[in-house]
């Protein structure tokens, strides 16, 4: 795991869209569970979901034939790794430099990919080339269709804007939230307090969102995607957050 505020290795080279040399660096990368209490892609520092929050860099690629170039990077590198095991509907929630310098708590791999198209779709008015910003749109709307025929689901509550602790800090408790949450209550050193409140990013909300459906390709080329994968209907209540 990325140490001294350093990210992963293989959240580095996930984030450049280099999948050759992500497979090397995956081949060699060691990674031992523990005790269980994080995942493989909380141990590489979110690396699917550091792919895909790339996007957002392509509007400033000048060029038909970069950005075309710069796609086949991005969908190699999201294959491989969905291949390795990184979990398409994995929220973040170890407090990594990426994860907190970019407001990705609880994010799932398609939240990231629906604030990529809200930030895309709101810098569309202020973009030279509009031309570029409908290739980039379409590729927001491939990688759609790459996740949920791999098994995301675009069903999901919303991520929320902090996670959900109690006054027992975790080792991954962000320094804010320690700070907000504060000691544990006098005559009761174990910290079993109530749990602090949560509250939902407003702007990532996908069913019922018309407008951001469109953006991730529509919803009929959604359901040609889930169809793919099984037909698996909408979670609904059962797609709730665990923590």
């Amino acid at each position: 795991k990325g140490t001294a505020g350093r990210a992963h290795p293989v959240h580095v080279v996930a984030a450049a869209w280099d999948h050759g040399c992500l497979g090397k660096v995956l081949e060699h990368a060691p990674f031992c569970v523990g005790d269980g209490t994080i995942s493989l892609s909380g141990h590489y520092d979110y690396p699917l979901h550091a792919c895909i929050w790339g996007i957002r860099r392509l509007r400033r690629t000048p060029g038909a034939e970069a950005l075309l170039a710069a796609t086949g990077g991005l969908i190699n590198t999201l294959m491989l790794l969905l291949k390795y095991g990184c979990e398409p509907n994995e929220r973040c929630e170890a407090a990594t430099p990426f994860v907190e310098a970019n407001g990705l708590v609880g994010y799932s791999p398609i939240d990231v990919l629906a604030r990529c198209a809200l930030d895309l779709e709101k810098a569309r008015e202020v973009d030279d080339d509009p031309n570029n910003h409908n290739i980039v749109m379409s590729l927001v709307a491939s990688v759609a269709e790459l996740l949920v025929s791999t098994g995301a689901r675009h069903h999901l509550q919303r991520p929320p804007l902090r996670r959900q602790l109690s006054h027992t800090h975790s080792s991954w408790s962000s320094r804010s939230e320690r700070a907000e949450i504060g000691p544990p209550p006098p005559g009761n050193p174990e910290g079993n307090a109530p749990l602090v409140p949560l509250r939902h990013d407003p702007r990532v909300r996908i069913s019922g969102n018309d407008t951001l459906v469109a953006a991730l390709g529509g919803a009929e080329r959604l359901a040609a995607a889930q169809e793919e994968r099984g037909g698996a209907a909408p979670v609904g209540d059962r797609g709730l957050l665990l923590w």
